[in-house]
């Protein structure tokens, strides 16, 4: 056992129960405990996940009680716990003759059902446990909804968990997994608001707070993100993740500088993290200080030798002065422990089209599209290299593939307009322009850079003044 574990055992009330039942396992004996203190052990070790001596505990208990339906309770609970869920409604079987009006037997029941996919039955089971659970009512629609979580039906769970707010209307636990619910439902609104209901019972929470840090996070509100991270620290500065969700908002934001802050923090904590050190060195990078970003890209790597994206970022910063065959290297080794990353790939595209190695540009660009068909710029920069080898047929095609998957990219439609009227196919062209326009009006200057004399065709001229009008 832990320390921690130890500790809990020892400061409880009911440490000379648990001593003298660790006494007897030392010694092997047979010392006699009441069904209670049975209760007491068995709950002990689940509270730490300690399934081996939970299980010791529940079969010395039974042995000693056979007749003491709470301890088949625990065991099915135990066996449910391990996945077990056929074993344990084997024992709820029995415990059933014992524990007949006890709602924890069809809690038990229709969450082990839930699990080997009987729904009905487990419908029937918790409207059971419902019925006869009194004063448990609410744990109860507690328990059910974490069990429908756990089977990733969250807007089941939802139900359940109204349904105990309701009951229960400053309940923090149930408030907190509604926000929990939400959040992984996608619907952010409502997470932020079952949060600060929370907020408004228990404003120095720091779980709160960070849990409505990420939220904002993922609505892309990067400063209320912040607000919210900074509040976490300030109620329990050793709050790790909140300097980790930190650096990573204010990247989005572009503030490097403040974002290198944040994970120096974060490393304060676990200076070996090789996630972060490498965090750290994409930061630099950005800023443009790339000796510190190789300081901290080779500080990562001797934390994780294999750690892809700290190889690949070395790949990078050979790029960015031009040491290409070194950036080869290294962006090739990222690959051989990353193969599916369609941005290795696809930067090693960029070095051999800038080195005119035709072929193994179109194949490293290749791949990064099978990888991503989402990957726009791989299929703009491969149609480019077939555009500049004068194969324009082949450039089309390339970019007809794209639009399959990537109809709403500006920069698709405008190079597909460019490219047909090369072709003189004007009337097609004019459909990929109205297209590209209606995604994104401002980048239409890219028609223009393959095909400058669009500016002299009426259609094209007109096309822009309608949008222009309609923007304004």
């Amino acid at each position: 056992m832990n320390q921690e574990r130890e500790q809990l055992y020892d400061d409880s009330e009911n440490a000379d129960v648990m001593n003298r039942y660790k006494k007897m396992i030392r010694n092997g004996k047979n010392y006699f405990f009441d069904v209670h203190e049975f209760e007491m052990l068995i709950e002990q070790f689940l509270q730490f996940g300690d399934f081996e001596n939970a299980g010791n505990a529940i079969d010395i208990g039974i042995h000693q009680h056979p007749n003491a339906g709470v301890l088949l309770l625990k065991k099915a609970q135990l066996l449910i716990d391990k996945g077990e869920n056929i074993n344990a409604l084997k024992i709820l079987e029995i415990a059933e003759k014992l524990e007949i009006g006890n709602f924890e037997l069809f809690l038990l029941k229709g969450i082990a059902c839930n699990f080997i996919g009987l729904k009905k039955e487990a419908k029937n089971h918790f409207a059971k446990a419902l019925e006869i659970s009194g004063d448990n009512i609410v744990d109860t629609l507690f328990s059910i909804a974490v069990n429908f979580e756990n089977l990733n039906e969250h807007d089941t769970a939802l139900h359940y968990l109204n349904a105990a707010l309701e009951k229960d209307k400053k309940n923090l636990t149930i408030l907190c997994e509604l926000g929990c619910c939400h959040d992984r439902l996608e619907d952010y609104p409502n997470s932020i608001k079952r949060y600060n209901e929370y907020l408004d019972i228990d404003p120095f929470s720091d779980t709160a707070w960070f849990n409505l840090g990420v939220v904002y996070s993922k609505l892309l509100e990067f400063d209320k993100a912040i607000e919210a991270f900074d509040f976490t620290i300030s109620i329990n500065e050793k709050y790790v993740l909140a300097y980790l969700n930190k650096g990573n908002v204010l990247v989005n934001q572009n503030k490097y500088d403040l974002a290198v802050d944040a994970y120096k923090e974060y490393l304060s904590f676990d200076e070996n993290n090789a996630e972060t050190l490498c965090f750290v060195g994409e930061c630099y990078e950005r800023m443009g200080k790339l000796g510190h970003a190789l300081e901290y890209y080779y500080r990562s790597l001797e934390t994780d030798p294999n750690y892809s994206e700290a190889i690949y970022g070395i790949g990078i910063i050979h790029s960015i002065r031009e040491n290409y065959q070194e950036s080869i290297l290294f962006i090739r080794k990222a690959i051989d422990r990353n193969p599916d990353s369609s941005d290795y790939w696809f930067s090693l595209g960029n070095i051999y089209s800038l080195l005119n190695q035709f072929e193994k540009a179109v194949e490293a660009y290749t791949r990064s599209i099978e990888l991503d068909q989402r990957d726009y710029e791989s299929w703009l920069n491969l149609s480019e290299l077939y555009f500049k080898k004068n194969l324009l047929s082949k450039a089309i095609k390339t970019l007809e593939d794209a639009y399959q998957s990537n109809s709403d990219v500006a920069l698709i439609n405008y190079r597909l307009a460019a490219y047909n009227l090369l072709k003189h196919n004007i009337s097609e062209s004019l459909e990929y322009i109205k297209q590209g326009m209606k995604n994104n009006f401002e980048e239409h200057e890219e028609l223009f850079k393959f095909y400058p004399a669009a500016v002299e065709i009426k259609e094209i001229t007109e096309l822009i003044q309608q949008f222009n009008s309609i923007k304004q």
